[in-house]
C-alpha cells in the first residue's frame, strides 16, 4: 500500500478484512454520529489475551497498578 492515498488505503483494508467477523457500534457525540467497525482477524492468541487481561485486572483490584 506504499503509494496509495488515504481513501485507497481504507478500500484496500476493507477488501483485505472483508471475510473476517465484524462488529459495528454506533456512537454519538456533540460533533456528530460515528460508526466504528471492528474486524476480528484472529491474529492474536486468545489464551494470551485473556491471561494478560486477567493479570491487569488482578493487579488493579489488588492496588498494584
Amino acid at each position: 500500500m506504499g503509494g496509495l492515498n488515504k481513501t485507497q488505503k481504507i478500500e484496500e483494508l476493507i477488501k483485505q478484512y472483508s471475510s473476517c467477523l465484524k462488529e459495528q457500534t454506533n456512537y454519538e457525540t456533540d460533533s456528530g454520529k460515528y460508526t466504528v467497525t471492528r474486524h476480528f482477524t484472529c491474529d492474536k492468541d486468545i489464551n494470551q489475551v485473556v491471561s494478560e487481561l486477567a493479570e491487569i485486572r488482578a493487579g488493579r483490584e489488588m492496588g498494584l497498578s
